[in-house]
């Protein structure tokens, strides 16, 4: 059964998707973007889990997370950075992300699709980015992505933050499936993860440019006012 957090983000994401009205060019077999940088938040990790659980694919999961990689701790979360932003505090700059293919491809497509996290699912392009690796999206398309991961997070606050291959490790014994923990051929290896990752930000404040903001809000109104069991989703990212 899931939480009314994981609900939440489940309404988050179908929300996002009415409202993203990019023609995308991406279609599957393309994984130009599906690398190893990608970040979830705990509450996106457990989704992950449940279809891990539900498709006894513990061991499967253990092999996938113990590859070779280059292990990032990040420097800021999303709402580090945006709060260092409105405060105009000056920025380190953080180590790049490893752009290794994801653990998660077969035959270049996603083997978790449908419970892929949130910064996958809004990678898209208007135009095929296979020749030079980049992709072409309008900007309010990507101010509303990037309000979604601030949304996402504060909704995660507290929790594991951080690469998506760490947070997976880090919730290995603590969900309902021992058998990816018991598979883990080094079972320190989740101690390792652990300490590359950041706990979650509460939200303070968007970076939205001014360009943007009233198709930004057209998204933002969709979620807040959205509801779980009777109560709006603006209150229960709240605390009410």
């Amino acid at each position: 059964m899931l939480t009314t957090k994981e609900r939440v983000l489940l309404a988050i994401y179908n929300a996002y998707e009415a409202w993203n009205d990019v023609e995308d060019a991406c279609s599957k077999g393309c994984a130009a973007c599906c690398t190893q940088g990608v970040d979830i938040t705990a509450v996106e990790g457990e989704i992950i889990y449940h279809f891990i659980n539900e498709q006894d694919l513990g061991g499967w999961l253990a092999s996938k997370l113990e590859i070779e990689r280059a292990a990032i701790k990040p420097a800021l979360t999303t709402n580090q950075y945006a709060k260092a932003c409105i405060d105009n505090t000056e920025i380190a700059e953080q180590e790049e992300d490893n752009l290794a293919p994801c653990p998660f491809l077969k035959d270049n497509a996603c083997s978790i699709y449908p419970v892929r996290p949130f910064a996958c699912r809004c990678f898209a392009s208007t135009e095929k980015c296979e020749k030079d690796g980049n992709s072409l999206l309008p900007g309010h398309i990507i101010s509303g992505a990037t309000a979604v991961m601030q949304i996402i997070e504060h909704l995660g606050q507290r929790e594991y933050w951080g690469n998506m291959l760490d947070v997976l490790l880090a919730l290995g014994d603590q969900v309902d499936n021992k058998k990816m923990a018991d598979a883990l051929a080094n079972p320190k290896i989740m101690d390792y993860a652990r300490a590359r990752l950041l706990p979650a930000q509460p939200l303070p404040g968007f970076l939205i440019p001014d360009d943007d903001k009233s198709k930004v809000q057209e998204l933002l109104d969709s979620i807040f006012q959205g509801k779980i069991d009777d109560r709006l989703i603006e209150d229960i990212l709240n605390g009410k």
